[in-house]
């Protein structure tokens, strides 16, 4: 009994080395398959501007609510001038207030450059509302347009030589009607770079 006990206090040791160290191998090769948390849906348009102009590199974060609801802030471009007007407005403009809208614009023009086409009549397709922070919580494939978009995916649009990235960073409902925001915290990143992986449009 006493060589088993000597048997056991020296190759229990080892055995729980061998042990840790195989836990530690399949943590590395299978935790990308049953442990790595899926990756938020990213929304990609390239604006009607092209170009090749590019943009100074910053993240923005924006906090607003029905007692703050709007923001507005200029951008400039890589030689340092102010070019761009970044704007979060609420939606509907009067009347009970639902939602948020981002537009960035030239400040000599007034028209959107986060949608795909300039054009005087309407914008029907899913890529020209990445701007519309409408409160869908989750993606909706039976949906049309913005209402199938899940207001926490990332939407990325590419202007001339840059992108600007817009991430919604929290959000809160209304606690009388769960379809209306109450609060919202916005990321908005304009970089000249970005490795764009899977998307779903």
């Amino acid at each position: 009994m006493h060589s088993l006990k000597i048997f056991f206090l020296f190759t229990f040791p080892l055995f729980a080395i061998w042990l840790l160290s195989g836990l530690e191998t399949y943590s590395q090769d299978k935790q990308p398959i049953f442990s790595q948390p899926k990756d938020e849906p990213v929304y990609f348009a390239e604006s009607w501007k092209k170009g090749s102009r590019q943009i100074e590199p910053q993240k923005i974060i924006i906090k607003l609510d029905w007692h703050n609801p709007k923001h507005e802030a200029y951008i400039k471009d890589a030689l340092g001038t102010y070019l761009y007007r970044l704007e979060i407005r609420p939606s509907p403009s009067k009347g009970e207030r639902e939602f948020w809208i981002l537009d960035l614009k030239l400040i000599d023009d007034d028209y959107p450059l986060l949608v795909t086409r300039r054009t005087d009549g309407p914008l029907g397709n899913l890529e020209d509302y990445l701007g519309w922070l409408y409160p869908v919580k989750d993606y909706n494939p039976r949906g049309s347009g913005l209402f199938k978009m899940p207001l926490s995916a990332k939407r990325v649009v590419k202007i001339e030589g840059f992108y600007c990235v817009i991430q919604v960073k929290s959000y809160k409902f209304s606690p009388e009607k769960n379809h209306i925001l109450d609060s919202i915290e916005v990321e908005v990143e304009f970089t000249n770079s970005y490795k764009l992986g899977w998307r779903r449009i």
